[in-house]
């Protein structure tokens, strides 16, 4: 902490061998700047790092696997709500870079958040449509994520959220699908919280 600004960092390093005995070097890098208003108000500018292999049609003699592989998948946590990347999907990929801007608020019964992510992989893609040999931008997409929370009571709060995806012609050789295509999703989730006992303290 400085003062009000609060900066996070994190990084992890992963080696030894793959479940198909290929050398594993693989790195995860995180850092954000958040600056909590007294207003409620706080913006967060951050960037994630995840190494990833890149895409070849001869593998190449030392036959490494770069891809980063985060073990304990916490899903909506981070890249974005609509969960493209490392569900379930992490191994052999071509990494990714997060860059995000995040904008949250809380004070009373509302809490608003909208959030920005730009997605790009950290190794090389190759162009499935035209020659394979070909490798395609970095570039693959953008997401946008919105979410109102507000408080109805105690121990009850109502979330409502959207998310939509910009998606690039990378995305779409990795992914599958027409990238030309509306995707976006909405959700609705109640919330109750009941607390049947209170501890001494809280009296």
């Amino acid at each position: 902490k400085f003062g009000l600004l609060r900066v996070n960092l994190s990084g992890y390093y992963q080696m030894g061998k793959d479940p198909a005995n290929r050398d594993l070097s693989a790195t995860y890098l995180m850092g954000e700047v958040l600056l909590p208003f007294e207003s409620g108000f706080t913006p967060v500018l951050g960037m994630e790092y995840l190494s990833g292999t890149d895409q070849y049609i001869t593998p190449p003699s030392d036959n490494k696997n770069n891809s980063f592989a985060p073990l304990y998948g916490t899903n909506h946590k981070f890249n974005g709500f609509m969960d493209y990347f490392y569900v379930g999907n992490h191994g052999n990929s071509v990494g990714l870079n997060d860059i995000y801007l995040v904008g949250k608020y809380k004070k009373g019964k509302f809490s608003p958040m909208i959030a920005f992510h730009y997605f790009a992989s950290a190794a090389q893609v190759l162009d499935p449509s035209t020659n394979p040999s070909n490798t395609l931008g970095n570039y693959l997409g953008v997401e946008v994520d919105i979410v109102l929370g507000v408080k109805l009571a105690e121990s009850v709060s109502l979330n409502a959220g959207y998310s939509q995806m910009f998606a690039s012609e990378t995305m779409e050789a990795l992914k599958g699908g027409d990238r030309k295509a509306m995707n976006n999703w909405a959700w609705l989730m109640l919330t109750f919280k009941p607390q049947f006992f209170k501890s001494k303290k809280d009296n």
